[in-house]
């Protein structure tokens, strides 16, 4: 009976409305230049100081998580500095990204309404190296997209010269890896100043 019972509270939990829901990103085609594929993201490092729970007055959903970060570098497109990111809950449905805090992140945000940064997890694939080249040289290269470059063996297609930009690529790393301790070095750098001045 004990069994039975548990059976039926089990089934009666995996029908509930939240399980049906699934993050679903709709993005344009991977491939292209990387200049066509950041358009429309505001791309920086930063450190999330602060996290807080905001209600919303309309729209789904109707919890959003405000992020205060500290912008380490803006790629002088956004002022080093404190700033403001937000993103939906992280509840599966709403495709909302969890930022960790205290430590340096590579950050691509949409701007929504009135200039407010907002972050999902539907970021494009796309390789950190490119990004950056572009961000602090100009350097525009075509990305052809990964689902071309993968290979059945979880490597790259080294065969595919157009594949060589996502040499290195590993999808269990952390995006921006071999950046983080120079911008690890410049937060704590940042935090010991910002402590002198408190």
């Amino acid at each position: 009976m004990k069994k039975l019972l548990l059976f039926v509270f089990l089934f009666q939990l995996s029908s509930l409305p939240f399980s049906a829901f699934a993050c679903s990103c709709i993005h344009s085609p991977s491939g292209g230049y990387v200049s066509k594929i950041t358009e429309g993201y505001v791309i920086f490092w930063g450190v999330p100081t602060q996290a807080k729970l905001v209600q919303t007055e309309e729209g789904r959903p109707q919890t959003k998580v405000e992020y205060k970060i500290q912008v380490l570098e803006g790629f002088e497109r956004l002022p080093n500095g404190p700033n403001i990111v937000t993103s939906s809950v992280v509840d599966g449905a709403s495709c909302g990204k969890q930022l960790i805090m205290g430590t340096p992140q590579f950050i691509m945000a949409n701007k929504g309404r009135n200039d407010v940064l907002r972050v999902s997890s539907c970021m494009p694939d796309i390789p950190y190296k490119a990004i950056n080249n572009y961000l602090t040289s100009g350097e525009d290269v075509f990305i052809p997209d990964l689902n071309e470059c993968w290979l059945d063996s979880n490597e790259i297609n080294t065969e595919n010269p157009e594949c060589s930009v996502w040499e290195n690529y590993s999808p269990w790393t952390r995006f921006g890896d071999e950046d983080w301790f120079k911008y690890l070095k410049i937060w704590r750098e940042r935090k010991r100043i910002l402590n002198l001045n408190n």
